[in-house]
């Protein structure tokens, strides 16, 4: 499946301003978010990802704000032989689809996830091969869709979109709740 519309992409003539997750967390002075990123540093780091491969790119007159994680999956990640593991794309969304939504939650509160209302495997990721973990807020057509098959969101929770996308295309997608809560609550 192609990128869409509402995947958010790179202009390659205009590249869009952006920041490292930690940057945002230290300059909104994000204390639940810096803990997270602290506590999640070396098991990200097993999965071939850094603190530096975590970005925020604020929402633009065009598109809007996301977060991205760029990686490139390994051999010790492999189901099948050159095919990485659907667990590796499924913790990646839920890593990304968390990070995105204490970007845009209140920066004394942290994400969880609720619920992943689903995952799609349209093709596979490779190992060997970069892919971006892209993650926004749904569409409120996504959301209608979601509501019509009973779906409410309280006023705590993030609807969020994440897309896997090795060589422009869409390999996996995922659509996760996540709540909002406040830091204290995990102490």
């Amino acid at each position: 499946m192609k990128e869409t519309p509402n995947t958010p992409t790179e202009d390659a003539e205009r590249p869009r301003q952006s920041m490292t997750m930690m940057e945002l967390a230290e300059k909104d002075q994000r204390v639940p978010l810096i803990d997270y990123i602290n506590h999640t540093k070396e098991r990200y780091k097993n999965e071939g990802v850094t603190v530096d491969n975590f970005r925020y790119f604020p929402a633009t007159d065009t598109e809007p704000s996301k977060v991205e994680i760029t990686f490139t999956p390994a051999r010790d990640q492999e189901g099948h032989h050159g095919i990485s593991h659907g667990g590796i794309s499924t913790f990646m969304i839920d890593s990304s689809a968390g990070a995105f939504a204490m970007s845009v939650g209140k920066p004394n509160q942290v994400a969880i996830t609720n619920e992943h209302l689903n995952i799609k495997f349209p093709g596979f990721v490779r190992t060997g091969v970069p892919v971006r973990v892209v993650s926004r807020k749904a569409t409120d057509v996504e959301l209608k869709e979601e509501e019509d098959k009973g779906l409410i969101l309280d006023k705590r929770q993030t609807f969020v979109h994440t897309d896997v996308i090795q060589d422009g295309e869409v390999v996996t997608s995922g659509k996760t709740v996540c709540s909002s809560i406040p830091n204290r609550a995990l102490k």
